[in-house]
């Protein structure tokens, strides 16, 4: 049982908690008016 608690927690801590974290630097990114959807 403790395996299964500790694969969930790295999923939701690496794989969910990561949303945030991705919005969080495109706006920053477009504060600094730098193109986050656009590949170049």
């Amino acid at each position: 049982m403790e395996v299964l608690e500790n694969v969930w927690d790295f999923f939701q801590n690496e794989v969910l908690g990561m949303g945030w974290l991705n919005r969080l630097i495109s706006t920053i990114l477009n504060a600094c008016g730098l193109d986050t959807i656009g590949r170049k």
